[in-house]
Protein backbone atom coordinates (compact mmCIF):
# COMPACT_ATOMS: atom_id res chain seq x y z
CA UNK A 1 0.00 0.00 0.00
CA UNK A 2 3.09 2.06 0.73
CA UNK A 3 5.89 2.39 -1.63
CA UNK A 4 8.10 4.27 1.42
CA UNK A 5 8.32 1.61 4.48
CA UNK A 6 11.20 1.56 7.05
CA UNK A 7 14.01 -1.28 7.29
CA UNK A 8 14.03 -2.63 10.86
CA UNK A 9 17.07 -0.66 10.89
CA UNK A 10 15.95 2.84 9.90
CA UNK A 11 12.96 2.05 12.44
CA UNK A 12 15.11 1.07 15.38
CA UNK A 13 16.74 3.95 15.03
CA UNK A 14 13.94 6.29 15.25
CA UNK A 15 12.34 4.57 17.76
CA UNK A 16 15.67 4.97 20.21
CA UNK A 17 16.42 8.09 18.85
CA UNK A 18 12.67 9.23 19.89
CA UNK A 19 14.19 7.89 23.42
CA UNK A 20 10.75 6.74 24.76
CA UNK A 21 10.84 4.14 26.73
CA UNK A 22 7.04 4.29 28.16
CA UNK A 23 4.05 5.87 26.71
CA UNK A 24 3.51 7.50 30.04
CA UNK A 25 6.08 7.70 33.17
CA UNK A 26 4.59 7.10 36.50
CA UNK A 27 5.90 5.13 39.38
CA UNK A 28 4.05 1.14 39.55
CA UNK A 29 1.42 1.38 42.49
CA UNK A 30 -0.55 -1.57 41.41
CA UNK A 31 -0.59 -4.61 43.97
CA UNK A 32 -3.11 -5.81 46.76
CA UNK A 33 -1.72 -6.77 49.68
CA UNK A 34 -3.49 -10.38 49.67
CA UNK A 35 -5.58 -10.25 52.94
CA UNK A 36 -8.53 -12.67 51.11
CA UNK A 37 -9.42 -14.51 47.94
CA UNK A 38 -11.01 -11.49 45.86
CA UNK A 39 -7.71 -9.39 46.55
CA UNK A 40 -5.82 -12.39 44.80
CA UNK A 41 -8.36 -12.35 42.10
CA UNK A 42 -7.91 -8.99 41.83
CA UNK A 43 -4.27 -9.30 41.64
CA UNK A 44 -4.76 -11.41 38.93
CA UNK A 45 -7.27 -8.54 37.07
CA UNK A 46 -4.61 -6.19 37.90
CA UNK A 47 -1.94 -8.14 35.55
CA UNK A 48 -4.16 -8.74 32.74
CA UNK A 49 -4.73 -4.50 32.34
CA UNK A 50 -0.86 -4.11 32.77
CA UNK A 51 -0.55 -6.20 29.90
CA UNK A 52 -3.09 -4.60 28.16
CA UNK A 53 -1.34 -0.87 29.06
CA UNK A 54 1.57 -1.97 28.04
CA UNK A 55 0.68 -3.28 24.69
CA UNK A 56 -1.56 -0.25 23.98
CA UNK A 57 1.87 1.92 25.10
CA UNK A 58 3.88 0.09 22.47
CA UNK A 59 1.62 0.17 19.70
CA UNK A 60 1.34 4.31 20.08
CA UNK A 61 5.18 4.33 20.25
CA UNK A 62 5.31 1.92 17.20
CA UNK A 63 2.82 4.35 15.39
CA UNK A 64 5.24 7.72 16.61
CA UNK A 65 8.24 5.82 14.97
CA UNK A 66 6.47 5.46 11.53
CA UNK A 67 4.97 9.34 11.72
CA UNK A 68 8.57 10.05 12.06
CA UNK A 69 9.54 8.40 9.66
CA UNK A 70 7.07 9.15 6.87
CA UNK A 71 7.55 13.37 7.70
CA UNK A 72 11.25 12.79 7.68
CA UNK A 73 10.76 11.52 4.37
CA UNK A 74 9.39 15.03 3.45
CA UNK A 75 5.73 16.30 3.35
CA UNK A 76 5.71 19.36 1.70
CA UNK A 77 2.78 20.57 3.33
CA UNK A 78 3.41 24.00 4.20
CA UNK A 79 2.03 26.11 2.65
CA UNK A 80 -1.03 23.86 1.73
CA UNK A 81 -2.95 26.05 -0.23
CA UNK A 82 -1.95 28.90 -2.59
CA UNK A 83 -4.33 31.31 -4.34
CA UNK A 84 -4.64 31.93 -7.07
CA UNK A 85 -3.97 28.54 -7.99
CA UNK A 86 -2.14 27.16 -11.72
CA UNK A 87 -4.58 26.89 -14.21
CA UNK A 88 -6.86 29.44 -13.31
CA UNK A 89 -8.43 27.59 -10.38
CA UNK A 90 -8.97 29.90 -7.15
CA UNK A 91 -6.99 28.18 -4.71
CA UNK A 92 -5.10 25.27 -5.19
CA UNK A 93 -3.77 23.20 -1.98
CA UNK A 94 -0.89 21.03 -1.59
CA UNK A 95 0.78 23.25 -4.49
CA UNK A 96 3.96 21.01 -3.69
CA UNK A 97 2.80 17.99 -4.00
CA UNK A 98 3.64 15.05 -5.68
CA UNK A 99 2.43 11.61 -6.30
CA UNK A 100 4.81 10.70 -3.66
CA UNK A 101 3.76 13.17 -1.41
CA UNK A 102 0.25 12.03 -1.23
CA UNK A 103 1.20 8.44 -0.05
CA UNK A 104 2.90 9.74 3.09
CA UNK A 105 0.64 12.21 3.73
CA UNK A 106 -1.90 9.51 4.34
CA UNK A 107 0.74 7.07 5.69
CA UNK A 108 1.28 9.86 8.21
CA UNK A 109 -2.71 10.28 9.21
CA UNK A 110 -2.91 6.65 9.30
CA UNK A 111 -0.47 6.73 11.92
CA UNK A 112 -0.85 9.57 13.46
CA UNK A 113 -4.55 9.12 13.57
CA UNK A 114 -3.82 5.21 15.23
CA UNK A 115 -1.58 7.03 17.99
CA UNK A 116 -3.64 9.17 19.40
CA UNK A 117 -6.42 6.15 19.32
CA UNK A 118 -3.82 3.99 21.06
CA UNK A 119 -2.89 6.62 23.58
CA UNK A 120 -6.08 7.68 24.57
CA UNK A 121 -6.80 4.15 25.06
CA UNK A 122 -4.05 3.76 26.90
CA UNK A 123 -4.70 6.63 29.09
CA UNK A 124 -8.35 4.61 30.17
CA UNK A 125 -6.88 1.61 30.84
CA UNK A 126 -5.28 3.16 33.75
CA UNK A 127 -8.49 3.76 34.97
CA UNK A 128 -9.42 0.05 35.32
CA UNK A 129 -6.22 -0.21 37.20
CA UNK A 130 -6.93 2.20 39.65
CA UNK A 131 -10.66 0.88 40.47
CA UNK A 132 -8.87 -2.43 40.46
CA UNK A 133 -6.38 -0.85 43.17
CA UNK A 134 -8.63 1.12 45.29
CA UNK A 135 -11.70 -1.35 44.89
CA UNK A 136 -13.36 2.15 44.40
CA UNK A 137 -17.38 2.07 43.81
CA UNK A 138 -19.51 2.17 40.42
CA UNK A 139 -22.55 2.68 40.05
CA UNK A 140 -24.77 1.66 36.95
CA UNK A 141 -25.32 4.93 35.74
CA UNK A 142 -21.23 5.52 35.49
CA UNK A 143 -17.98 3.60 33.59
CA UNK A 144 -15.04 3.21 34.16
CA UNK A 145 -12.32 5.99 33.02
CA UNK A 146 -9.28 7.79 33.51
CA UNK A 147 -11.22 10.99 34.51
CA UNK A 148 -13.96 8.78 36.48
CA UNK A 149 -11.37 7.46 38.68
CA UNK A 150 -9.67 10.48 39.35
CA UNK A 151 -13.05 11.90 40.48
CA UNK A 152 -13.34 8.57 42.98
CA UNK A 153 -10.12 9.06 44.69
CA UNK A 154 -10.77 12.72 44.95
CA UNK A 155 -13.53 12.03 47.27
CA UNK A 156 -11.27 9.05 49.36
CA UNK A 157 -7.90 9.94 50.97
CA UNK A 158 -5.99 9.64 47.77
CA UNK A 159 -6.55 13.29 47.02
CA UNK A 160 -2.42 13.70 46.63
CA UNK A 161 -2.60 10.66 43.79
CA UNK A 162 -5.62 12.19 42.13
CA UNK A 163 -4.43 15.33 42.12
CA UNK A 164 -1.14 14.25 40.30
CA UNK A 165 -3.13 12.02 37.86
CA UNK A 166 -5.32 15.18 37.25
CA UNK A 167 -2.53 17.20 36.60
CA UNK A 168 -1.34 15.52 33.53
CA UNK A 169 -4.66 15.35 31.72
CA UNK A 170 -4.68 19.58 33.02
CA UNK A 171 -2.30 20.30 31.41
CA UNK A 172 -1.83 22.17 28.00
CA UNK A 173 0.17 19.96 25.71
CA UNK A 174 -2.46 16.93 27.05
CA UNK A 175 -5.67 19.04 26.38
CA UNK A 176 -4.37 19.78 22.94
CA UNK A 177 -3.97 16.04 22.26
CA UNK A 178 -6.89 15.44 23.44
CA UNK A 179 -9.58 18.04 20.99
CA UNK A 180 -7.13 16.18 17.65
CA UNK A 181 -7.99 13.41 19.23
CA UNK A 182 -11.66 14.14 19.62
CA UNK A 183 -11.67 16.04 16.25
CA UNK A 184 -10.56 13.14 14.60
CA UNK A 185 -12.86 10.28 15.73
CA UNK A 186 -15.69 12.55 16.35
CA UNK A 187 -15.76 15.34 14.08
CA UNK A 188 -13.19 16.17 10.87
CA UNK A 189 -9.88 15.65 11.36
CA UNK A 190 -6.79 18.52 11.61
CA UNK A 191 -4.62 16.74 8.80
CA UNK A 192 -7.34 17.17 6.07
CA UNK A 193 -8.19 20.18 4.88
CA UNK A 194 -12.08 20.76 5.36
CA UNK A 195 -14.62 22.10 3.08
CA UNK A 196 -13.79 26.09 4.36
CA UNK A 197 -17.25 26.69 4.44
CA UNK A 198 -18.63 28.12 7.84
CA UNK A 199 -21.84 29.44 9.25
CA UNK A 200 -22.81 31.50 11.67
CA UNK A 201 -25.40 33.55 13.23
CA UNK A 202 -27.55 32.93 9.93
CA UNK A 203 -24.76 33.47 7.76
CA UNK A 204 -22.82 31.34 5.72
CA UNK A 205 -18.92 31.98 4.34
CA UNK A 206 -16.76 30.33 1.99
CA UNK A 207 -12.89 30.22 2.19
CA UNK A 208 -9.96 28.63 2.65
CA UNK A 209 -10.14 25.35 4.14
CA UNK A 210 -8.47 24.79 7.81
CA UNK A 211 -5.71 22.29 8.05
CA UNK A 212 -3.25 21.45 10.69
CA UNK A 213 0.23 20.63 8.68
CA UNK A 214 2.23 17.28 9.43
CA UNK A 215 4.81 18.71 11.33
CA UNK A 216 2.42 20.41 14.08
CA UNK A 217 0.92 16.99 14.90
CA UNK A 218 3.77 15.33 15.50
CA UNK A 219 5.22 17.97 17.45
CA UNK A 220 1.90 17.44 19.80
CA UNK A 221 2.27 13.94 19.82
CA UNK A 222 5.62 14.39 21.34
CA UNK A 223 4.97 16.93 23.56
CA UNK A 224 2.10 15.34 24.69
CA UNK A 225 4.18 11.61 25.27
CA UNK A 226 6.80 14.09 27.21
CA UNK A 227 4.40 14.82 30.06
Amino acid sequence: MFSDYPTDEVFNKIYHDLGFQSLFTFDPIFMKTIESPSDLLDNLEIRHWENLFASRSNRALIAMTFTKFYLDKGIPDDPYFISPGKNGVSIEYFPKFEKKHFVRHMAFNYHSDFFFHQAFSAIDTIGHLLFLQFSLPLNQREKISYHTAIRKLASMDEKDLATKLKEITDSAHFQLASSIRNDSTHNHPHTRVNSGIEKHNGTISFGVGKYTSCKKIFEVIVTANAN
